[in-house]
């Protein structure tokens, strides 16, 4: 689309899957929130973390996931101005 009165920002949109073991779903609702890990060694910091940065420019990172089947992270992300995509 355009936008009046100015150069109109794109979007890119970059998704992340596997098909391994998934994530539950009451993981999921937790899974960007700082310091909650599932793993024995972990910080907890990973996700909310990139969370942070891509909503800090204005993007947004969703996840959906389905036990035993798989996971797939969706990134959202702004293009910079004038960039029309990938040449």
């Amino acid at each position: 689309g355009s936008a009046s009165g100015g150069s109109a920002r794109g979007h890119a949109v970059l998704e992340i899957e596997d098909t391994g073991c998934g994530i539950p779903e009451a993981v999921q609702e937790q899974i960007f929130e700082p310091f909650y890990t599932t793993k024995r060694d972990g910080t907890g910091l990973g996700l909310a973390t990139v969370q942070r940065l891509v909503e800090q420019q204005g993007g947004s990172i969703q996840v959906s996931s389905l036990e035993g089947v798989g996971t797939t992270f969706r990134l959202r992300l702004l293009l910079a101005e004038g960039d029309h995509g990938i040449a």
